[in-house]
């Protein structure tokens, strides 16, 4: 995760720029694992600010722990444990909730995007970031290849993966919210290129992102297509990642939620 947060740290860094988070406001980061979004956002509340990071996972929060003890907002950023979907967590007290990269993990997403909803003071926001593996863009490819691997994911009926991620939630997103009453959303995206010449950590995070296609139309009967699909990414004279025109683009979703 900190690989994949290097490979994109100026892109997150200006989309925390883009959200109306001021001096002095509170924000809850749910699910903020190690820490990095907590970081960035704290550097825009300042020391009259605060944000608290809340993860269920005791080994990331050490690691986002060691990064806050050597940040020169330290005393803003605060840690703990707890079950998101399941503790107490006083969102009337805070003026922001971050849910990035979240809800895509959770069995029952909509249930907390409800309650987060339901707890907010009037003058806060719930700012959602999540993205969708079929908006992504690879080149050069076998179009007919990939075709048949989005069309197996789209008609099947299973679409996590192994880890209970689902790497096509930013489509569900709508009807959730439609579903909730009184709210206002805005709604941004952003997108993120590599292209040629790509160092080891990016190779490595195009793959992993060609195997998460490959592993979803696989689970829903494509196992030739996934297994063609990911020899064209294996490490060998015929690699596409190899190739002077390879270009892979990302986008990635966010949702902006108020009370109406």
């Amino acid at each position: 995760m900190d690989n994949h947060h290097a490979i994109k740290s100026r892109l997150r860094s200006e989309l925390i720029g883009k959200l109306p988070i001021n001096a002095g406001d509170r924000i809850l980061d749910l699910g903020c694992g190690t820490g990095n979004w907590s970081i960035l956002t704290a550097d825009r509340v300042g020391l009259k600010g605060a944000v608290v990071g809340v993860d269920c996972d005791r080994e990331t929060l050490e690691h986002a722990e060691r990064r806050r003890i050597t940040h020169p907002l330290k005393e803003a950023i605060r840690f703990q444990v707890g079950d998101i979907t399941a503790c107490d967590l006083n969102v009337d007290a805070y003026d922001g909730v971050l849910l990035f990269n979240v809800l895509s993990y959770l069995p029952t997403p909509a249930a907390l995007v409800t309650r987060v909803c339901a707890s907010m003071k009037k003058t806060a926001r719930l700012y959602i970031k999540d993205s969708d593996l079929q908006s992504d863009f690879f080149w050069p490819v076998p179009y007919d290849l990939y075709s048949t691997l989005i069309a197996a994911v789209a008609v099947g009926g299973e679409r996590r993966i192994p880890g209970n991620y689902n790497p096509f939630f930013a489509r569900e997103m709508p009807s959730i919210l439609h579903a909730l009453p009184n709210i206002r959303v805005v709604t941004l995206s952003q997108s993120f290129s590599l292209l040629g010449l790509m160092n080891p950590e990016e190779r490595n995070y195009v793959r992993a992102n060609a195997t998460m296609l490959a592993a979803a139309a696989e689970q829903n009967g494509a196992s030739d297509a996934a297994s063609r699909w990911l020899g064209l990414f294996a490490e060998g004279p015929n690699c596409v990642l190899d190739d002077p025109a390879f270009i892979y683009t990302m986008t990635e979703f966010i949702f902006q939620i108020s009370c109406a």
